[in-house]
């Protein structure tokens, strides 16, 4: 039995596969260089407040909301592939002008550019991967496809702050402009799967609801991330800790080390027998964060909120495509996403709006709050999806 299990055991590192990983590496990487810089510039150059500080996250995933519901129905329809290489021109778009961008005004302007690249490429890619992975190894290829973003992130928030010391923040616009061609170079050569023939008159509402179990956890659970990634330097600044950009690169470590092992047992347990423990993991993490006044703490809640983020995301991702029927991939994944942004987007600009009164180390106290309804809701609803 064993052997036969080798033998029909179906592969995931197909060509299409690896050649969308390559280009999602550089478009990552095209957008996490600016993951450090961007608050720093908006703060300490431009005079912006906290507030607009998590407006100019928030508005990055508030650009990509209602567009990704259309887009998610259009892939249904056509497929994946040209919107994988609309969302890489948008980025190369954005990353030039933000060249010409020197007030709060402007930078909210191109980042709203640069969530509709996001919005085009995130909901492609998911309906993309959920499309040519194996059903049981649906799990495991998500976690793949998550290591992606993952080395991005352990390299160029830090790679930003180094650039953008040493050459200026010019730079740093530069290199993203050029990831974003090489991405897109790459998505030329990506051959799209065939689609059953009716899959072009496929039609639906906008709005997926069989996601909405795995849709409203992410959406929970990625308050947290959007409040860590809008604040975690300008707190680590506050508190006269050096060398915050490691956080990101500790995070993505922690992340490359509970990818694909979380994939593979939501693969071989359930999702959610994955996913709880990692909303439990979060919330340590916060509450740690909100007493760190050290590198090595602040290093310690990356290692932590790193572990819970990479082994819970594939398994939501995973969850998400379960839910949803085949013909309606697309708009489920456009769903799922969409509330994914909202997270961050309303952790970022809601949770700034909580530091304005608490301070920094308030916040992200409170923001345990919510991996903990997260924890309450995924218990009620009581939803254990099988392998494969």
């Amino acid at each position: 039995m064993s052997a036969s299990a080798t033998v029909t055991r179906p592969s995931i590192l197909t060509r299409p596969f690896l050649l969308t990983c390559a280009a999602g590496m550089l478009l990552f990487a095209s957008f996490q260089l600016l993951t450090a810089v961007l608050p720093l510039y908006v703060k300490d150059d431009l005079g912006g407040s906290s507030t607009a500080v998590g407006l100019i996250v928030g508005i990055f995933s508030a650009a990509a909301l209602l567009p990704r519901l259309f887009i998610g129905r259009e892939i249904d329809r056509r497929g994946s592939k040209r919107f994988l290489i609309i969302g890489a021109a948008l980025f190369m778009s954005a990353s030039t002008l933000y060249l010409f961008a020197d007030s709060v005004t402007l930078v909210l302007g191109v980042r709203a550019v640069h969530g509709l690249g996001m919005a085009f490429f995130h909901t492609a890619s998911f309906t993309f991967i959920a499309h040519i992975a194996p059903d049981s190894r649906r799990g495991e290829a998500m976690g793949i496809w998550g290591l992606v973003s993952t080395f991005a992130t352990a390299i160029s928030p830090y790679l930003g702050l180094v650039l953008r010391d040493t050459y200026g923040l010019n730079t740093v616009f530069s290199l993203g402009v050029v990831c974003a061609a090489g991405a897109a170079g790459l998505l030329l050569l990506v051959h799209e799967p065939h689609r059953p023939r009716e899959s072009s008159h496929i039609s639906g509402g906008l709005l997926e609801l069989s996601v909405m179990p795995a849709a409203i956890v992410v959406l929970l659970s990625n308050l947290v991330y959007g409040a860590v990634i809008a604040f975690i330097v300008i707190y680590a600044e506050e508190r006269d800790i050096p060398n915050a950009g490691l956080y990101f690169t500790v995070f993505a470590i922690a992340v490359l080390a509970s990818r694909v092992f979380g994939g593979r047992l939501a693969d071989r347990l359930s999702r959610m027998a994955v996913i709880i423990p990692t909303l439990v993991l979060t919330i340590l993490a916060m509450g740690t964060l909100a007493l760190a006044d050290s590198l090595e703490l602040l290093l310690l809640t990356g290692v932590l909120f790193g572990l819970a983020f990479g082994a819970g995301q594939p398994a939501l991702n995973a969850y998400a495509v379960d839910l949803v029927e085949q013909h309606r991939r697309g708009a489920g994944m456009a769903t799922f996403t969409s509330f994914f942004e909202a997270g961050i987007g309303a952790g970022s600009v809601g949770m700034g709006i909580v530091a304005g009164f608490t301070g920094y180390a308030a916040m992200f106290a409170i923001s345990a709050i919510f991996p903990a309804i997260a924890i309450v809701y995924g218990v009620s609803v009581g939803r254990r999806i099988e392998r494969g």
